[in-house]
């Protein structure tokens, strides 16, 4: 189901975190940790990428994220996950939020964003997607929201699969190729 809202609002919320020499983005929001390779990501609060990011390992995903109410925030740096049949970020957990990134995987087998299972009311936001065999992957994933992605040179942009339901596409730029696919 697609839900166009385009009145949508976004209210964001903090508390003061308790890490030394905090390093603050987007609206004075202290980053809990920084990301300068693929790994699994606990921490709840925002995780920022200190620089570019290409997986040279065979891991699934070079970012998992393995928590509740973790945001991604790539501040425009890129991720790219090249090796077969792998996931550039993926989350099985509530209120996931990916945000700033160019994210590029394999184009014959890769995927860029994968939300499974627990992965509901997360926000996708802002990201380039490219070369990659799915751009954003949901499965069994409610109540996301994808605003204002672009999408370039991926065999499908958006796919949802399994009851993938009451997720909101708005703003998104899908140039030339196909879009979303059920």
């Amino acid at each position: 189901t697609f839900k166009n809202n385009s009145k949508m609002h976004m209210n964001i919320s903090t508390t003061p975190n308790e890490i030394d020499n905090n390093i603050f983005i987007d609206n004075n929001i202290p980053i809990v940790q920084e990301i300068k390779e693929c790994g699994d990501i606990s921490i709840k609060g925002t995780s920022a990428l200190a620089s570019n990011i290409i997986a040279t390992n065979s891991r699934l995903a070079c970012i998992n994220i393995t928590n509740s109410d973790v945001e991604i925030n790539c501040r425009g740096y890129s991720i790219i996950n090249n090796n077969t049949n792998a996931v550039v970020i993926n989350s099985n957990s509530l209120n996931t939020t990916i945000r700033n990134c160019v994210i590029s995987a394999n184009i014959s087998s890769g995927t860029g964003i994968k939300f499974t299972a627990q992965s509901a009311r997360g926000f996708i936001i802002n990201n380039t997607i490219r070369s990659s065999y799915r751009g954003i992957y949901l499965i069994s994933s409610d109540e996301n929201k994808i605003l204002d992605n672009i999408f370039s040179n991926n065999a499908r942009n958006i796919l949802m699969e399994s009851y993938a339901t009451d997720n909101i596409l708005t703003g998104n730029n899908f140039g030339l190729g196909p879009k979303v696919y059920f």
